[in-house]
């Protein structure tokens, strides 16, 4: 069975983010957080995939996406910045993602800290990709 459009781009996501420097970990939907040894690390995951319009024979998609870096430093904004910058980078420099994407375009950012430990920052940033599929299979 071909694998969706859908899938795709989060392998090329994935693909486009591989070999950051400084990045340790680079996973997709982990469930629990990273260990202090597995830091810097990204996660990616879906949110959402919201069809826009059907005009026979396409659908139009936004997928939104959430590329969560997990980082482990007391200067926190500081020692975030630069890993935030490349990833913004690295998924602007080809907006259709290999050919998938109609578009890709980068919304919220936002910080947060992790309980129990003031040295962990999560940075969500997100991103809505929008894609089409024929209205009768995923994978065209």
């Amino acid at each position: 069975m071909a694998a969706t459009i859908r899938e795709r781009i989060f392998q090329q996501i994935e693909t486009s983010l591989n070999g950051i420097a400084g990045i340790v970990t680079l996973e997709r939907e982990r469930p629990e957080p990273f260990s202090r040894e597995e830091c810097p690390a990204i996660n990616i995951e879906p949110v959402s995939d919201i069809p826009q319009q059907v005009t026979v024979p396409r659908t139009s998609w936004n997928l939104s996406i959430n590329i969560q870096l997990q980082l482990r430093d007391e200067e926190q904004s500081s020692a975030a910045d630069p890993f935030i910058a490349e990833i913004h980078s690295r998924l602007m420099a080809d907006h259709s993602l290999g050919g998938l994407a109609v578009d890709i375009n980068a919304g919220e950012v936002h910080f947060s800290r992790f309980d129990g430990d003031a040295t962990v920052c999560l940075i969500d940033m997100n991103f809505v990709v929008e894609y089409q599929t024929s209205a009768n299979d995923l994978t065209v």
